[in-house]
């Protein structure tokens, strides 16, 4: 899979800066497939609704395979793609300060086994810029029965950026581009390593098992 990425720009809200600007959103995806089309994630927001305004209380990413109909008496025979088969899902509590930090518009990747699902932080990135979930045990279920995905590492834009390139203050504005615009993302064979490749060139290979971020 290979998903090249421009500049793109977002509204703004400066949490470690002295003020903020506000651009245009940015456009976050609610669902994304993976390179052969054998999986696919699907983000689905919960906000509690007020008085007209809205507050985002979580996100959840649903992880989900085709549908394979195996009996005969079963099959239906339509232009169409099923999914469903051994879901599992990845939750983000917007009041969990781990979650409630990273990002509330994450760009997903998921790989084509739907084993492991990448999620790109957006707007400022001061902890995390990118997550690994992988599929949990079948034993861990949240309450509508879905597996619960497991946090295999935070991974932070130090490892991930030349040094060089790195702005300690962090500066934001509705023009910065995202951390990954530029660049491009491709998986391995065997669905094992994420590679990226940063806008400068470098190249990055991410061991989704352990999450390790290892620089060419």
């Amino acid at each position: 899979m290979r998903l090249n990425l421009s500049v793109l720009s977002v509204a703004v809200v400066l949490t470690c800066a002295p003020f903020s600007m506000a651009g245009p959103l940015f456009p976050c995806p609610t669902a994304v497939n993976s390179v052969h089309g054998n999986a696919i994630a699907i983000a689905h927001n919960t906000t509690e609704w007020q008085a007209g305004s809205g507050k985002l209380l979580s996100v959840r990413f649903t992880v989900m395979t085709k549908m394979n109909f195996v009996n005969d008496s079963q099959k239906i025979s339509a232009p169409v793609i099923y999914w469903g088969d051994w879901p599992w899902a990845v939750v983000l509590d917007m009041n969990n300060q781990a979650d409630g930090s990273f990002s509330s518009c994450a760009v997903p990747l998921v790989t084509d086994d739907a084993q492991f699902l990448i999620l790109l932080a957006t707007g400022p990135v001061f902890n995390s810029a990118l997550r690994v979930y992988r599929k949990g045990d079948s034993s861990d279920r949240m309450q509508d029965g879905t597996v619960k995905g497991v946090l295999v590492r935070d991974i932070k834009l130090e490892e991930l950026w030349p040094a060089t390139k790195i702005d300690p203050s962090r500066l934001w504005t509705d023009h910065t581009p995202e951390w990954f615009a530029g660049g491009s993302f491709d998986f391995a064979p065997g669905n094992l390593q994420l590679i990226h490749k940063t806008r400068w060139g470098s190249t990055v290979r991410i061991n989704l098992p352990d999450g390790k971020a290892l620089k060419d």
